[in-house]
């Protein structure tokens, strides 16, 4: 069954988050996770869908509401198992984004600190 095949971002540039139909805030935090975290494979940073998220037993990573970090473990056709905190679960693939991220990746978006001492 498990073979590791599936799809991932591959995201080095804040162009490879912004082609992904996702919301800004999950963006910055993939953005984020690459210079905080290792996610490349078999550890992901995954875009699951707020409604997904209530069904299933993994959390999400601190400052986002859609995005997990986590550890996959194996895939089947439709599905990935991943490892969260010690529990287990499947996600449908069809309904998840899935992102390797090298470097932090520099987002274009103001921050607070950009904008100086107003």
């Amino acid at each position: 069954m498990s073979d590791f095949r599936y799809d991932a971002v591959v995201a080095e540039t804040w162009g490879d988050l912004t082609g992904e139909d996702i919301p800004e805030r999950a963006r910055e935090t993939i953005a984020r996770l690459g210079g905080d975290a290792e996610v490349s494979a078999p550890f992901a940073a995954i875009h699951v869908p707020e409604w997904l998220l209530k069904e299933k037993s993994v959390d999400t990573v601190e400052g986002s509401d859609t995005v997990v970090y986590t550890r996959i473990l194996q895939a089947s056709e439709k599905a990935i198992e991943v490892k969260y905190a010690g529990e287990h679960d499947w996600l449908p693939k069809s309904q998840i984004t899935i992102f390797h991220v090298g470097d932090r990746i520099h987002s274009p978006t103001k921050t607070l600190d950009s904008w100086g001492d107003a």
